[in-house]
């Protein structure tokens, strides 16, 4: 989220990007999102991939470069959801899910992750998640 965000504000301080009307209609459009929690503004859930995919193009950014970015957002977004799958429901549980050690294979579009020896049901000192190829 964080190079998205840089990407787009570097964009807009080298040309805007939108209108005054059009960042208008934004503020508008989040605050009926989040009504009175302005707390909540920062808040994007499942929004957030879309939000950086949009951010990015606005900066920009296209073509191969864009594809290649999207491709590993994409891989992020599976290990986010690996490591969101492990926490636990309560924020005193068990927190096993942090000592994860995740690598990466940019190249194929795979990642494995390494559960830690505290992981509920772990195999073995060789249990490793399946590796997951990119669609």
């Amino acid at each position: 989220l964080f190079e998205a965000q840089s990407r787009f504000i570097a964009a807009h301080l080298r040309r805007e990007l939108a209108s005054r009307e059009e960042r208008e209609a934004w503020v508008a459009e989040r605050r009926k999102a989040v009504g009175e929690r302005t707390q909540d503004w920062h808040l994007l859930g499942d929004d957030t991939w879309d939000n950086i995919r949009e951010m990015v193009r606005m900066s920009g950014m296209s073509g191969d470069e864009y594809d290649e970015f999207d491709r590993r957002l994409t891989i992020v977004r599976q290990i986010y959801r690996d490591r969101v799958s492990k926490r636990p429901t309560l924020p005193w549980g068990d927190d096993w899910f942090r000592d994860c050690e995740y690598s990466v294979d940019w190249a194929r579009g795979t990642w494995n992750v390494a559960l830690p020896l505290a992981a509920p049901g772990r195999g073995g000192p060789t249990a490793l998640h399946a590796a997951i190829s990119c669609p």
